[in-house]
């Protein structure tokens, strides 16, 4: 009964390691490396819904729904899934050429130079990004504000 215990408890700790392990993204940049692998941890966690990332990735980079169920049913995790976009922002090569190209084992970051982009400018173009929607998120919040305030001084005067 121990020796079963054991060798159940073994097993399950070679699928978690496995399991971690496709998780990880490697472009040869460490800041975007963590955002995708991080990204991919919660998409296998049931953070981040099907749905929600293929909304992001036709919003962001323009993928179609096609090419997103294209890309998960390679076996491609959603970091990996999110780098594909960037790739294809960045290029301009369809998703399709860019997933028929990669060589099984090859990296990303050997991809991304076969395409003429350093791993470096996918993540300053991922910062970017952030930094951009973070000022539109503030000003819708303050343009919500401001309507919301207008309509706070509109009852205020009706009431008098």
């Amino acid at each position: 009964m121990k020796r079963i215990f054991l060798f159940l408890l073994f097993c399950f700790f070679v699928l978690a390691s496995n399991a971690q392990t496709n998780m990880q993204v490697n472009t040869g940049n460490k800041s975007l490396d963590n955002f995708l692998t991080n990204m991919a941890v919660d998409y296998a966690a049931g953070k981040i819904t099907k749905e929600a990332l293929s909304d992001e990735l036709n919003f962001c980079f323009g993928i179609s729904y096609k090419d997103f169920n294209m890309i998960m049913k390679k076996g491609y995790n959603a970091g990996e899934a999110y780098l594909i976009g960037l790739l294809h922002k960045q290029s301009g090569k369809p998703v399709s050429l860019m997933i028929r190209n990669r060589k099984p084992g090859q990296g990303w970051g050997k991809l991304a130079h076969e395409l003429g982009i350093h791993p470096s400018e996918l993540n300053k173009m991922r910062v970017a990004m952030k930094k951009e929607w973070k000022a539109k998120e503030k000003a819708e919040k303050k343009e919500k504000e401001n309507i919301e305030k207008g309509a706070t001084k509109k009852q205020g005067k009706k009431n008098k």
